[in-house]
């Protein structure tokens, strides 16, 4: 039997110990906290809700349910404006549940979740870009990811309304935002042009996408191309002494590569 003395466990608890506490710091937990709080805070709306729906809602489940009959609508009835993504996903939920005002406000909580994420990611984007120390940014993608996760009253209500694609649309803005700082980012640092190429895709695709869902997404659209093209041109007017990293014939040449976003945008709003 081997025997270990004092003096040699302690270093083996220490270093236990010391594992514990940095997995219980890492970026990892802190997010998967925010989507417990976002599930917890999402699901005592959905039991204190008692059932009750808006007609509005009730038009969603009633398309829901002839989407499982085998019909294949586009828009919502009498909305031809208003794609009626959200009404399949509600379909999807009946498959399982049968159709009942739960599972339609089920369907809000893997959107809230996926709104709680690109929140997280957007924030570290924008605080790697500020250079914050490590702490720091912690500390803000937390705060922001918090926000997403347990918004004011009012508007987490307003989430977890099945009123015709408004969580997608947010999430949809959300996400072309994302993609036109990542996009500006990666074109600062030379990326190479393919992956310009596919970013401008990606691009293309959630525009057509949320033009689809709901034309609202077009406040995120002119935002983008707002900032973008005035990207686009001060880089291009910027003396080569300050950007001596790429000539205007470059920068105008990979600038073409937005073409790329126009098929990609035909699919996206496809339906």
């Amino acid at each position: 039997m081997m025997v270990v003395s004092g003096n040699q466990a302690l270093p083996t608890n220490t270093s236990s110990l010391s594992g514990k506490l940095k997995s219980l710091s890492s970026p990892l937990w802190f997010l998967w906290l925010c989507f417990l709080i976002a599930i917890v805070v999402r699901v005592w709306l959905i039991v204190h809700t008692l059932g009750v729906m808006a007609g509005d809602e009730a038009m969603v489940g009633l398309q829901a349910e002839h989407i499982l009959r085998g019909e294949l609508p586009v828009y919502y009835y009498a909305q031809p404006y208003m794609g009626s993504l959200e009404a399949y996903l509600a379909a999807l939920i009946f498959k399982f549940t049968g159709p009942t005002v739960w599972a339609m406000r089920l369907e809000t909580i893997p959107m809230s979740l996926l709104m709680v994420y690109l929140t997280w990611h957007f924030a570290a984007v924008l605080a790697d870009t500020a250079h914050l120390s490590s702490h720091m940014k912690m500390t803000f993608m937390t705060i922001a990811a918090l926000i997403a996760a347990f918004p004011p009253l009012y508007d987490m209500a307003e989430e977890m309304r099945v009123q015709g694609g408004y969580m997608e649309a947010f999430i949809i803005m959300l996400w072309l935002l994302l993609c036109a700082f990542r996009l500006t980012q990666r074109w600062s640092q030379q990326a190479p042009w393919y992956e310009l190429a596919l970013r401008w895709v990606g691009i293309g695709v959630l525009v057509g996408l949320g033009l689809w869902i709901d034309p609202l997404t077009i406040y995120a659209g002119v935002t983008i191309t707002i900032w973008i093209g005035g990207w686009f041109v001060i880089h291009l007017v910027k003396p080569r002494c300050e950007a001596p990293w790429r000539s205007r014939l470059e920068l105008f040449t990979e600038g073409l590569l937005v073409l790329c976003a126009v098929p990609a945008l035909l699919v996206g709003f496809l339906p």
